[in-house]
């Protein structure tokens, strides 16, 4: 059980995390770190399947909690 929370959490932070790096890519003025506006492109697109991918393992993780939940 610990490392399923372990797991649980450590998704939840990641998803946190890049959920803030993917705002601060749409507030910084494009001309104070990106080079051009196809490189932060592609950074806030990378973000973006990441917390997707993410969302998605959160999502299997509560729906296999809920299984076991109601196995007991």
């Amino acid at each position: 059980m610990d490392n399923v929370d372990e797991h649980y959490k450590s998704v939840v932070t990641k998803i946190a995390i890049l959920s803030r790096f993917r705002d601060a890519v749409r507030q910084v003025s494009l001309n104070k770190i990106f080079k051009t506006a196809q490189r932060r492109d592609e950074l806030y697109m990378a973000i973006i399947e990441a917390l997707e991918d993410l969302e998605d393992e959160l999502e299997e993780l509560e729906e296999a909690e809920m299984k076991k939940a109601e196995k007991d």
